[in-house]
């Protein structure tokens, strides 16, 4: 058993348009449709359904032809109307699709440029590591032949052989 506002969501419309619909039907009336209630609610059982669903679908069909019959020339207002609008809605999307494809040129442009700056950097970095490479290996050769030692006392015994002191004085 489900209430009205059950059968109405299930059936996709509102409860207002089932209660049209069933008070329009000219033999059936709510209360013979309700077959219980839960407080103030009413309850149909799956017959009532049924029932429901043949007045709706009969009182969707004769609104249908009713306002065909009643607009005349509105429809074709409406489908005119229609037509703008779909047409203002392409001419959005395709603003949009121009504006996207632009965006899109943007950001191809600056992925490239970072790329790039990618690139030179890990040229730069390579050609810092052979540096430091070449800088290491030519102090180990300094320290190896021991031409650092030699070189570092020049000032030391520059003084001494000036001054006339120290070891290097021969008398």
């Amino acid at each position: 058993m489900k209430t009205i506002t059950e059968v109405a969501r299930s059936l996709g419309v509102s409860r207002q348009t089932l209660y049209n619909a069933i008070d329009k039907a000219d033999n059936v009336d709510i209360e013979s449709l309700t077959k219980g209630r839960r407080g103030k609610a009413r309850l149909f059982d799956e017959e009532s359904i049924s029932i429901v669903k043949e007045l709706l679908s009969k009182h969707c069909q004769s609104n249908v032809n009713e306002k065909q019959i009643d607009n005349g020339g509105i429809d074709n207002d409406i489908e005119e109307k229609q037509g703008k609008s779909e047409k203002k809605q392409i001419e959005d999307l395709r603003r949009d699709l121009a504006e996207a494809e632009e965006r899109i040129k943007t950001l191809t442009a600056k992925l490239e440029q970072v790329e790039e700056d990618n690139r030179i950097l890990i040229r730069t970095n390579a050609t810092n590591a052979v540096t430091i490479q070449k800088l290491q290996e030519r102090d180990q050769l300094k320290l190896a032949d021991g031409a650092e030692d030699q070189r570092a006392g020049w000032i030391r015994r520059t003084l001494r052989r000036i001054t006339g002191k120290g070891k290097d004085q021969k008398e």
